[in-house]
């Protein structure tokens, strides 16, 4: 997959979350943004990281979402064992 596919994949991602967003809280929607967002930037430089191959936005995509996963249970775990 070409880097402009890449590209408009993540858009069109970005685009249907955005839809969903619609019948959250504010506070949930700017919560799924920054999310949304969070991940698009790792995986994009996971993309890059592995010399831009194409055909990898989805595995980039969920690697993204794993590694930030498991960032967000170890601070969870940390911020439970300080209370």
């Amino acid at each position: 997959m070409s880097a402009p596919a890449v590209a408009e994949l993540r858009i069109a991602l970005v685009r249907q979350n955005v839809e969903n967003l619609e019948e959250e809280s504010i506070a949930g929607q700017q919560a799924r943004v920054a999310t949304q967002y969070d991940i698009a930037r790792l995986a994009y430089a996971l993309w890059e990281r592995r010399g831009s191959p194409d055909g990898s936005a989805e595995f980039d995509w969920l690697e993204a979402e794993k590694q930030l996963g498991d960032f967000a249970a170890m601070n969870w775990s940390a911020s439970r064992n300080l209370a």
